[in-house]
């Protein structure tokens, strides 16, 4: 097993202020309990960035979430296609680590024919 993981967040797991934010982030705290390294990449939505995440993981990037029109898409939903992002693609391919996808909104990575060897899981 891998000592090191990609972690993709729908939005920032910080203040844990709600259900989801709660459970990702106490699964963060935990994570690095065991000893695990964490590349945490979240999606801003109504939140901004936290510093107090840096003393859980190795790295935390921050990715804006493509909101209106923009991000309508014919072929995914909604919260899936608002959360589809090259930069966060490359970062994930940088590296060999698993990736644990938190919820379907952060899916659309799976669909990415670069990502067809890598250990992908999607927790729901």
């Amino acid at each position: 097993m891998s000592k090191e993981i990609n972690l993709v967040a729908l939005d920032i797991p910080f203040p844990a202020d709600y259900g989801g934010g709660i459970d990702q982030f106490h699964l963060i705290r935990t994570l690095h309990h065991l000893g695990i390294g964490i590349h945490l990449h979240c999606f801003k939505y109504k939140q901004t960035e936290q510093s107090a995440l840096t003393q859980y993981c190795k790295s935390v990037y921050y990715y804006d979430r493509i909101e209106g029109h923009a991000g309508f898409s014919h072929k995914l939903p909604y919260i899936v296609s608002t959360r589809s992002n090259d930069q966060l693609y490359r970062r994930l391919l940088d590296n060999d680590y698993p990736i644990i996808l938190e919820g379907i909104h952060t899916s659309g990575v799976i669909l990415d024919p670069r990502f067809s060897k890598r250990s992908i899981y999607i927790r729901s």
